[in-house]
């Protein structure tokens, strides 16, 4: 197992193809997309596509030390959060928010 859980390269895929292998952030297709845990995986053990996000080098970066300086994914992250999950998840993050109460999550409840 590496650091990123055993499911973390078909998860990455995953994340690449659902996000058409640009970054969400700022909309280019890098050379290199980053697949990046909106909750750190060493703080969640998470590695669903809930929890992850395909950024460029420069907003991997950036979201990186957003996370590192105030302990919670980016005001970006979580309208990103926002906006996929009212459309798919319907719910995910408030079962997430429950489980631990990850920081930084928004809570996204079924309407």
């Amino acid at each position: 197992m590496n650091f990123r859980g055993v499911d973390w390269k078909s998860q990455s895929k995953k994340a690449l193809e659902r996000d058409k292998y640009s970054c969400q952030l700022c909309m280019i297709v890098p050379k290199k997309a980053h697949v990046h845990h909106i909750v750190p995986y060493r703080k969640s053990k998470n590695n669903s596509l809930e929890n992850l996000i395909t950024l460029c080098p420069s907003c991997h970066g950036t979201q990186e030390n957003e996370f590192r300086r105030f302990n919670k994914p980016s005001l970006k992250v979580r309208r990103w959060q926002k906006k996929i999950f009212d459309k798919s998840n319907k719910g995910f993050l408030t079962a997430l928010v429950g489980n631990g109460g990850m920081p930084g999550i928004i809570d996204v409840k079924q309407k």
